[in-house]
Order: structure tokens, then C-alpha cells, then sequence
């Protein structure tokens, strides 16, 4: 395996799980999923991966319960 093609699995595993925190210019930052949590960003980075709801929604999902 190349360097290019353990850098393209890399990625798609990080965005098939919701992993990665930022990137641009080829620069990817990986998050583990506590650490996502312990910053509050957890939601966010799931909305943005497309596998949860807008963190906006689900406060106010909350304040309906």
C-alpha cells in the first residue's frame, strides 16, 4: 500500500464515522469520539458527517421533553 492510498483509507474511515474535527489543504484532524463529547462537539461533528441532527434542533427537541 502507497502512502496515498493509506491516506485516502484513513480518511474514509474518519468520515464514515464521524471522526474527523476539521481539515483543508490535505491536513485532516482526527477526534476521538470521548474527546468530541469532553468538548461539546459531538453533535456538531455528527450533524456535519450527516449522521445526527442540527445541535440547535436537538436543544430545542430538549425543551419540548
Amino acid at each position: 500500500m502507497t502512502p496515498e492510498e493509506a491516506y485516502t483509507k484513513i480518511t474514509q474511515l474518519a468520515r464514515e464515522h464521524a471522526l474527523i474535527s476539521a481539515a483543508a489543504g490535505g491536513v485532516v484532524v482526527i477526534m476521538h469520539p470521548d474527546t468530541q463529547r469532553e468538548q461539546g462537539l459531538f453533535e456538531h461533528i455528527q450533524h456535519v458527517h450527516g449522521l445526527g441532527k442540527h445541535p440547535e434542533t436537538l436543544k430545542q427537541q430538549e425543551l419540548f421533553e
